[in-house]
C-alpha cells in the first residue's frame, strides 16, 4: 500500500468533498491575496480519525506541498474547492473513510484503527500564493532534484569513502607496514619470474590476461570471479563452484557466482577498490594485498588471521554504469 503522506500528496487533488462528508467549516479567515486560476497554492494539511490517531501531517514531507488552481476543475475537488480562498485561510471538513481510502483513491485497506465508516477529519491551510508560471518552474526543479538525489548519494558516497581511505593512509605506521609487507611480496613475485605493477598505496598487480577496453571508474558496478589465498599459498575463499571443489571446501548452501560490488564505496576491501579503478572488463589479474590495505589487525573469522598479506586470483567479468 503507498504511503499515508504519498497518498495525501495524490489525493488532495481528487478528494471528493461531499457524498457522505460534513461541510467545510472555517478555522482562520485569511487576509492574503485571493486564490484564482492562474495560480498555485502552497499548503499545510493533516487529517485525523481522532487527536490520538493522526492519520498524515504535511509537516513531514520532505518539501511544501503545492496545489494548482484550476478554473474547470472536477465539481466537489479539493482543487475546485481552493478557487477564492485567500492566503491565510484555514478550513476544515469531515469525509468518510471508505470515500477517500477506496472511493477516491483506489485503497482497499484501511489505515491501522481506521474502519470504513468512520469519520476522517481533514484541516487544510493556505500558506502562500505563487503564479502559475513560477509553479511550473519550481516543479520542474523539483523533478530534477529527484531524477538528481541518487548522483548526489553517490558523489557524496564515494568522496566519504575516498577521505577515510586517505585518513586511514596518513594514521602513524601504516605506510611502514605497508612497506614492510612489500618487500615480502616483491621476493615472492620475484621467485614466481613475474612482472608486477604497483597500485598508489601498495597493491601489487600481475596480469595474467589484459583487456584493453575502458578501466573501470568509481561507482561502477563490478562482477568478478575470485579464488583467494594467504601469501604462504593456503587457500581461504572462492566464488568459483569448480575451484571450491577442487579445494574441498564446497558448501551447499551458498550460491556461487560472480561477486557484485560497487567500486569506490567501501563495499570491498582498500586493496580492491584501489586496484580495480585500473583495470578493465575481460583482465585476468593476481592482487597481492598487505594487511593494512585488507581485513587488517582484526583479519576475517578463522580463515584470515590479523596482519594476513593476501593473494587474489581475479577475472573481471563485466561491468555496469550506476546511472
Amino acid at each position: 500500500m503507498r504511503s499515508l503522506l504519498s497518498l495525501a500528496l495524490f489525493g488532495l487533488a481528487f478528494l471528493v468533498l461531499s457524498c457522505g462528508g460534513s461541510g467545510v467549516t472555517e478555522i482562520r479567515s485569511g487576509d492574503g491575496a485571493t486564490l484564482s486560476p492562474g495560480h498555485a497554492a502552497y499548503v499545510s494539511f493533516r487529517y485525523f480519525k481522532n487527536a490520538a490517531n493522526v492519520l498524515v501531517d504535511s509537516k513531514n514531507a520532505k518539501e511544501p506541498v503545492a496545489m494548482e488552481v484550476q478554473s474547470e476543475a472536477p465539481a466537489n475537488t479539493m482543487v475546485h474547492y481552493l478557487n477564492g480562498l485567500q492566503v491565510g485561510d484555514s478550513v476544515q471538513f469531515k469525509i468518510m473513510a471508505r470515500e477517500f481510502f477506496t472511493d477516491a483513491n483506489g485503497v482497499m485497506s484501511m489505515p491501522d484503527g481506521v474502519n470504513a465508516s468512520d469519520m476522517i477529519t481533514f484541516q487544510l491551510r493556505v500558506d502562500s500564493m505563487i503564479t502559475q508560471a513560477e509553479y511550473t518552474k519550481r516543479e520542474a526543479e523539483r523533478e530534477q532534484r529527484l531524477a538528481d538525489a541518487p548522483r548526489i548519494k553517490l558523489q557524496n558516497q564515494l568522496y566519504n569513502t575516498r577521505v577515510y581511505y586517505q585518513e586511514f593512509m596518513e594514521m602513524e605506521g601504516v605506510r611502514d607496514r605497508i612497506k614492510e609487507e612489500g618487500k615480502a611480496i616483491d621476493a615472492i613475485i620475484a621467485q614466481n619470474g613475474e612482472l608486477a605493477f604497483k597500485s598508489e598505496n601498495g597493491v601489487r598487480m600481475v596480469i595474467v590476461e589484459e583487456e584493453l577496453g575502458d578501466l573501470l571508474a568509481p561507482g561502477d558496478f563490478v562482477f568478478v570471479n575470485y579464488t583467494g589465498y594467504l601469501l604462504d599459498g593456503t587457500f581461504f575463499d572462492t566464488n568459483i563452484k569448480e575451484v571450491a571443489r577442487a579445494n574441498d571446501a564446497l558448501d551447499p548452501n551458498r550460491r556461487y557466482g560472480p561477486l557484485r560490488f560497487q567500486l569506490g564505496t567501501g563495499q570491498v576491501i582498500m586493496g580492491w577498490d584501489e586496484a580495480f579503478k585500473t583495470l578493465s572488463v575481460g583482465t585476468q589479474v593476481v592482487l597481492y594485498v598487505p594487511s593494512s590495505l585488507g581485513y587488517r589487525e582484526q583479519g576475517s573469522g578463522d580463515a584470515i588471521p590479523p596482519h594476513a598479506t593476501l593473494k587474489f586470483e581475479i577475472e573481471i567479468v563485466q561491468a555496469q554504469k550506476p546511472f
